[in-house]
């Protein structure tokens, strides 16, 4: 057979190591006690600015400050996330006394991703504020991010999401936090947006908080994709808003898994523009939750179809503004005397009339599943 030798670059296994930067080679211990933050530090640091792999082999790294990743491309390996915080097998980055501060800060990187490591606070000394993860641009932004098997869990607030394009999360697991919110898209006035974030098979729970959000675009946080993705136990499971008066959220799309187990609205649509929702299982657990709140100064429009709502308490679905299209849904109250499952065929909003329509006769009370406010014309 002919030689193909001269299609290769021929290099050693020193300059291929090179490539990538174990922290352990730096001093990193990963035995749980000892602090390891200078060496991984110092291990980032090193790292040119063409980039490389921050590899962290199997044990538990304890943090006790800011982890800081400005201005290059660093790709962060471990070896599996485990099941728990708690976990002995896999790589942790276990942020430990870290008061307020941030756990993780990535500012300006391009095409950097996270694998197989799980991130952490820990349970004897948890973080009081600030997030686990930021991803910030206070120049240029950050563009191309890939997270695959990462857990976040155990913090404040899970991950900040700001000045930056193209986030995308595969299986991975955001759970048991106490703060605002577990992740929050924008959050800080334009031109601070964060554009086509894509979560694909995640479980986003705030799991032993009741008055913590799941996820808030507050704010430009553009074209957002959910796949396959449940989101429970918590508050309010998908909020959008617009806190800083500049754009507000545009297009969210969510397809499959879907909503269960929160104390309060499982889909909050303040503001926003383009809201659509298919094959997805919506939930609540607590009497005042609703399925679906729609705020009088949302002003966007919404498509439901192919969904399934169960409405654990009376709040069903609640319209204050939106062209709203709801069709094909089946629709079922549990706290119903007897459970009736109906579909509603339509929902409009034009120059002040609302008209909803159901495919058969729903025999619920007034406010029981679908409430209507803020209409001076007539209701049919």
């Amino acid at each position: 057979f002919p030689s193909h030798d001269s299609q290769y670059i021929k290099r050693t296994v020193e300059s291929k190591l090179r490539d990538t930067f174990n922290v352990k080679d730096f001093g990193a211990t990963g035995n749980g006690t000892t602090d390891d933050t200078v060496a991984i530090q110092n291990a980032i640091d090193s790292i040119p600015s063409s980039g490389g792999i921050l590899f962290f082999p199997g044990g538990r790294y304890k943090v006790t400050s800011t982890l800081n990743v400005q201005n290059k491309c660093v790709s962060i390996q471990g070896t599996g996330s485990g099941q728990a915080v708690s976990s002995t097998s896999g790589s942790f980055l276990v942020f430990t006394g870290i008061g307020s501060s941030n756990g993780l800060v990535f500012d300006n990187v391009d095409g950097h991703s996270i694998s197989d490591i799980a991130i952490v606070g820990s349970s004897s000394s948890p973080p009081t504020g600030g997030y686990l993860v930021v991803y910030q641009g206070t120049s240029s932004g950050w563009y191309h991010v890939t997270w695959l098997n990462v857990m976040l869990a155990g913090g404040h607030n899970g991950a900040w999401f700001k000045n930056g394009f193209f986030y995308h999360a595969y299986s991975c697991i955001y759970k048991t936090f106490t703060g605002d919110q577990v992740l929050l898209l924008n959050g800080v006035s334009d031109p601070n947006d964060a554009q086509t974030l894509t979560f694909v098979n995640c479980n986003i729970a705030a799991e032993t908080s009741t008055t913590t959000d799941l996820v808030v675009l507050d704010g430009f946080a553009a074209s957002t994709k959910f796949h396959g993705c449940s989101l429970l136990f918590g508050r309010h499971s998908l909020v959008q808003k617009n806190s800083y008066g500049g754009k507000a959220p545009g297009f969210t799309y969510f397809s499959g898994g879907g909503f269960e187990n929160g104390e309060g609205d499982a889909i909050r649509l303040e503001a926003g523009d383009h809201f659509l929702m298919s094959n997805a299982y919506v939930s609540t657990d607590a009497d005042l939750g609703r399925l679906l709140y729609v705020g009088p100064s949302f002003g966007g429009e919404i498509t439901l179809s192919g969904n399934y709502l169960r409405g654990g308490g009376r709040g069903g679905i609640w319209l204050e503004d939106g062209n709203t299209v709801i069709s094909g849904n089946t629709i079922v109250n549990n706290n119903a005397p007897t459970t009736t499952t109906f579909s509603i065929s339509n929902v409009t909003n034009s120059s002040g009339l609302i008209r909803v329509t159901t495919s058969s006769a729903h025999h619920f009370e007034t406010n029981d599943l679908v409430t209507i406010k803020n209409v001076t014309e007539t209701i049919s």
